[in-house]
């Protein structure tokens, strides 16, 4: 009877560490998105920035 309860208290955690490991590995990829797509917003700015200044030179 003790090795039934053992048996299945291993497999519930197993199960439980699947979810777990299912939630953390969509909840990373979110993030790793938006950080992606911020980095990219950043960079465009800043292009666009050193656009301008090179326009403001070429008209000076």
């Amino acid at each position: 009877m003790e090795l039934e309860h053992h048996v299945v208290l291993v497999h519930l955690t197993e199960l439980l560490l699947e979810e777990i490991q299912f939630f953390l590995t969509s909840h990373l990829q979110e993030v790793v998105l938006e950080t992606t797509a911020m980095v990219m917003i950043l960079w465009v700015r800043v292009q666009t920035e050193a656009l301008e200044v090179q326009a403001e030179e070429l008209e000076d």
